[in-house]
């Protein structure tokens, strides 16, 4: 009996073993991968994006900027042989990398390893949360998992805040930024596939590099203008509809330099 004390524990960690690998992230390095060096630039229009620094909004409110975040999932290479998936989903806080024209000329990377050789000519990446992970909360997952910070939890929509876009602006046109605006996007009908031509070769052992661009102001809108004014803050499930024509603009804001 004793035989079998000492073995059930052994024979658990032998079953246990297998699980832990299986589920090991797709940017764990593998034998003769590459990587890949995401550089993320933020602009607004021809502008490169500082953080507080004065902008326009395009209704032609004076602005400035104080955050700009957002969730990366389910990132793919494809070519004419279809896709592979190298990144399963990680979260992306541009702001510090920004505050500075020094720090934003430069951007913000971000690497990821393990990724299959070849030659590709496309990205495809999900901005935001899928379904099966924002159906569940942050209590579902382990201390070290991006998806247990509760600080990008809403709980009231039950959903992960996909992106978040912050600053002052200038409302009444007195010329002070009184007024703080929080453009926040999340909840599954919000999820956004997006999918950017590029031309990128990875090879073994090395590094390669993809630039891209996010231009802050496609965000706004053009026709229609987002109507900052009437929504600077979202926070209700009852502007969903402004939370779509925002993650819909946020959609064309992506470009490879």
């Amino acid at each position: 009996m004793s035989d079998m004390k000492l073995f059930r524990p052994f024979a658990l960690v032998i079953l246990v073993l297998p699980i832990f690998f299986l589920g090991c992230n797709d940017d764990d390095p593998i034998a003769g991968s590459g990587d890949l060096k995401l550089k993320f630039k933020l602009r607004y229009g021809d502008q490169t994006l500082v953080m507080f620094d004065n902008y326009t909004y395009p209704s032609g409110q004076k602005m400035t900027f104080s955050r700009f975040s957002f969730f990366l999932a389910d990132v793919k290479l494809k070519n004419a042989s279809g896709s592979v998936g190298i990144h399963d989903i990680s979260y992306h806080n541009l702001t510090n990398s920004h505050t500075g024209a020094t720090q934003a000329a430069n951007g913000y990377d971000y690497t990821i390893g393990g990724v299959k050789p070849g030659s590709y000519n496309s990205i495809q990446f999900t901005l935001g949360v899928p379904k099966a992970s924002n159906d569940k909360t942050p209590a579902d997952f382990s201390n070290d998992h991006v998806l247990s910070n509760q600080a990008e939890y809403w709980s009231g929509w039950k959903s992960y805040v996909f992106t978040k876009t912050e600053g002052l602006i200038d409302l009444d046109g007195d010329g002070t930024l009184e007024s703080g605006y929080a453009l926040h996007t999340g909840a599954n009908e919000s999820l956004r596939t997006i999918e950017l031509p590029a031309n990128i070769v990875i090879e073994e052992g090395k590094e390669a590099g993809l630039t891209i661009i996010i231009d802050v102001k496609k965000e706004f809108g053009s026709n229609p203008v987002y109507d900052i004014e009437t929504n600077p803050q979202i926070h209700s499930l009852s502007q969903m509809p402004f939370v779509k024509q925002l993650i819909d603009n946020l959609t064309t804001a992506f470009s490879v330099e």
